[in-house]
């Protein structure tokens, strides 16, 4: 980290002349400093992108974090656009794209009155598929996995084995 005293910073680019403190974090540098040292993870191995959550019509961030986040608890490796203005339905086109460019598998398109489309981004794509949003939002996991298995029987393996391990971690 860095920083310091910027007393007439502001004053500087057009502002009130006031004293200012400010710091900066050099993550870019540290990356650079990790490469050189051949100490960066190789992305090639971290674990692909199963879902890619996209703002429709009518809904806000907040659902789609919601939704976001119901994925992940499932221990599925989910994303979604951090840029706000991004996650409007008039930008669903440049959402999907930006699914594809990141090597998602599904982008799950959040439509109002709690439905969704799943749309399989890569492979044979068979048309989007009706997910129960209420079912996957629910808190047990099961009842949130199921809503999945109902949509995508490819993924029954890997989200079996997250609903026993917290079945069997529930139990006394």
């Amino acid at each position: 980290c860095g920083g310091g005293r910027y007393d007439n910073l502001l004053s500087a680019v057009g502002g009130v002349d006031m004293p200012a403190l400010g710091f900066g974090r050099g993550d870019v540098v540290l990356g650079e400093l990790l490469k050189a040292r051949g100490k960066m993870p190789d992305a090639s191995v971290l674990q692909p992108l199963d879902f890619f959550v996209v703002a429709g019509e009518g809904v806000g961030q907040d659902e789609v974090v919601r939704v976001a986040s119901a994925i992940r608890r499932l221990e599925l490796v989910c994303d979604y656009h951090l840029n706000k203005s991004k996650l409007t339905a008039q930008k669903t086109r440049a959402q999907l794209s930006h699914a594809q460019k990141l090597g998602a598998s599904y982008a799950l398109v959040i439509r109002e009155g709690a439905r969704a489309g799943l749309l399989p981004l890569k492979g044979d794509a068979n048309g989007e598929k009706v997910v129960n949003l209420d079912n996957l939002l629910d808190p047990h996991v099961a009842n949130a996995a199921q809503a999945i298995y109902e949509v995508e029987p490819a993924l029954f393996e890997r989200l079996d084995k997250v609903v026993k391990r917290r079945d069997s971690a529930d139990r006394p």
